[in-house]
């Protein structure tokens, strides 16, 4: 046990500072919005006053003392004049002009008037001084010391309390501390990392079972987030960006988005909304979606010539055969994320049940997510892939708890229609008196009236009935029917082969195109910087036919482009003088204010194309610059 949490060389409990060990993780991108939430929470509680501390604001112990002081004395000067407007009493002010900005008396005093002030404070032990440093590694040891020291010397005149974020470790974090500090502290760990922040996140908006969103992001882009999100230390705010972005891209960038718009439950209430928003040129466009394509390809063997010119040429007709696939894509959107939800449910299960020996586990299943599990089910592919085939053998061969876990799911949420028959034929099976020799439900009476609708069922293994060979044996049984109903019958019926992108007008429900998120949040600037330098003409538009209009730093780097490795500064300068346009109307014969003006516009040009890593400083040929960067290459 680390030291700080060790009641060491008889100090009392009592005389040591209580201590938040808050350990943030590694990734400091996060830290912003950890500390944001956490301070939020602490200044919404009543009697409490938060001071925040960092290491680049506190480069000595007194600029630590002046800011905790600082910070607590303008607070207090707000309060005592909402005090004196209320009261009238100008002598209950707290003044301290007399007395150093760092003495923390001046905090002592102030604690001892507001609990005299406030009729809701009968001692100091009911309010909190809650210093935050929020950076405990980077601060320098000498000044974190004294500060500790300082405020344990205070500790029976402000109730102080200490919140260090320490973005190591315990150990780590204790052996840059000496022992005599250690001591002062009442430590107590708090793991605030924001790993799973982002599953939190993915869970309340695409992965929601409850289908409150209509979009769904394909699995192209889905992995190109992932994937940029886990190999870099961006904040969870990166991601949330790029989330919008491609919300945001794909509501205003296609046409169909506006289709969302027309779903109804009601086939009927959804064609009429159709009928009002599509438009001819709508019509003309869905003719030349790759979706149509496939839906007519798909139709040539049941429909006859007939029909399938009506399809081509009838607005009507496809503004109907519009209808019915909106309604089957939500319809199967539904399903597809209860699905994704009810896998991800008892697959955690499963990982449990095999958290004390994880080599036993299958090796597809080993630290698999409900994240790995979207872009496979999305992209159609899940079925044909090892992690369903392990899932469905370590299904059956689980104990109870995982198969609670999927009565759980099953029975304690809305479901779709085909959960509903699943859970029916469940019910109807020969086998089902045996689950309730298994499993508690927790909630008596599933049907009848004595059926408790007000708490949901918990669905716990009984202890002690899974223990004879006779209860293994049925149990066995039990599991293996029951899995070949759940992946057999339903998973398999549910998650058909292509997936969503075998519907007409998946692309209004669904956004793939991950070029566009690369373009804008990883940017190729050298492309950018060097089609501004080659052909500025492209931004501004038009075509430049002479040097009057181009900056004088595209003109350099057109010379720099047609010269060898070492180009002479000299010659440089020459030709750029002689290509740069003049103005006829200056005086030609004023050559002494033309060789300032063009030395530094040169002058000028050369430092910044060395400040973007295009030249620099040759050590071969000291009258030279070298060449760094060629076009393409």
């Amino acid at each position: 046990m680390p030291l700080i949490f060790t009641n060491i060389l008889g100090s009392h409990r009592d005389a040591r500072i209580s201590t938040a060990i808050v350990l943030p993780g590694s990734n400091i991108a996060n830290h912003i919005r950890l500390f944001s939430q956490m301070k939020t929470e602490l200044d919404a509680l009543p009697h409490v006053h938060l001071v925040s501390i960092n290491s680049k604001d506190c480069v000595n112990f007194k600029m630590a003392l002046n800011h905790i002081v600082k910070h607590l004395t303008e607070k207090n000067n707000k309060i005592s004049a909402a005090t004196t407007a209320t009261t009238g009493d100008k002598e209950d002010e707290i003044r301290y002009d007399k007395r150093l900005r760092y003495d923390l008396y001046i905090v002592a005093d102030w604690c001892r008037k507001l609990v005299k002030s406030d009729s809701q404070l009968e001692s100091l032990s009911d309010m909190r001084v809650v210093i935050s440093i929020d950076d405990a590694d980077s601060f320098d040891v000498s000044i974190l010391s004294s500060l500790l020291k300082m405020l344990q010397s205070y500790i029976s005149h402000i109730p102080v309390k200490l919140i260090l974020s320490v973005a190591t470790s315990v150990e780590v974090f204790e052996e840059k501390l000496p022992r005599s500090m250690i001591r002062l502290l009442d430590g107590q760990v708090i793991n605030a990392c924001l790993n799973d922040s982002l599953t939190t996140i993915l869970k309340s908006t695409i992965f929601s079972k409850f289908g409150v969103q209509n979009l769904l992001l394909g699995p192209k882009l889905f992995n190109s987030l992932i994937q940029r999100q886990r190999q870099s230390l961006e904040s969870i705010d990166v991601y949330i960006s790029s989330l919008k972005y491609a919300y945001m891209s794909h509501y205003y960038s296609n046409p169909f988005s506006c289709l969302h718009l027309c779903l109804d439950s009601d086939l009927q209430t959804t064609l009429d909304k159709l009928s009002d928003v599509l438009t001819p040129e709508h019509c003309r466009a869905l003719r030349l979606l790759g979706s149509f394509k496939f839906q007519v390809e798909k139709s040539l063997d049941q429909i006859t010539p007939e029909q399938l010119e009506t399809f081509l040429t009838d607005d009507n007709h496809l503004a109907y055969v519009a209808a019915m696939s909106l309604q089957e894509l939500a319809y199967y959107k539904s399903h597809m994320l209860y699905t994704l939800n009810f896998l991800a449910a008892f697959l955690g299960a499963i990982q449990d049940e095999h958290a004390d020996a994880p080599n036993t586990l299958p090796k597809p299943l080993r630290g698999i997510t409900i994240v790995d599990l979207y872009p496979l089910i999305v992209g159609g592919d899940f079925l044909t892939t090892d992690v369903f085939k392990e899932l469905k053998v370590a299904f059956a061969n689980s104990g109870p708890p995982v198969l609670a876990a999927a009565l759980y799911e099953l029975f304690n949420s809305t479901t779709p229609e085909k959960f509903s028959e699943l859970m029916e034929k469940l019910q109807s099976e020969e086998y089902w008196p045996i689950i309730l020799q298994f499993i508690d439900f927790g909630n008596e009476g599933m049907t009848g009236e004595d059926k408790d609708t007000s708490s949901p069922m918990t669905f716990q293994p009984i202890p002690g009935s899974f223990k004879t060979r006779e209860q293994i044996t049925a149990y066995a049984k039990l599991q293996l029917r029951v899995a070949e109903l759940i992946f057999t019958e339903y998973i398999s019926n549910v998650l058909v082969e292509n997936s969503i992108y075998k519907y007409f007008l998946n692309e209004a429900f669904v956004v793939d195109s991950s070029n566009l998120q690369e373009n804008v949040f990883v940017p190729t600037q050298r492309a950018a910087i060097e089609m501004a330098l080659s052909n500025p003409s492209h931004y501004w538009g038009g075509t430049s036919t002479n040097n009057k209009n181009d900056p004088h730093l595209c003109l350099l780097y057109t010379l720099y482009r047609e010269s060898s490795v070492f180009v002479n500064i000299y010659d440089w300068y020459s030709s750029f003088q002689s290509i740069l346009y003049r103005d006829p109307d200056v005086d030609p014969t004023d050559d002494a204010e033309w060789e300032k003006k063009t030395l530094a516009l040169f002058l000028q040009g050369v430092a910044e194309l060395k400040f973007l890593g295009i030249i620099r400083d040759s050590k071969r040929k000291f009258e030279c610059v070298e060449k760094l960067v060629w076009r393409g290459l």
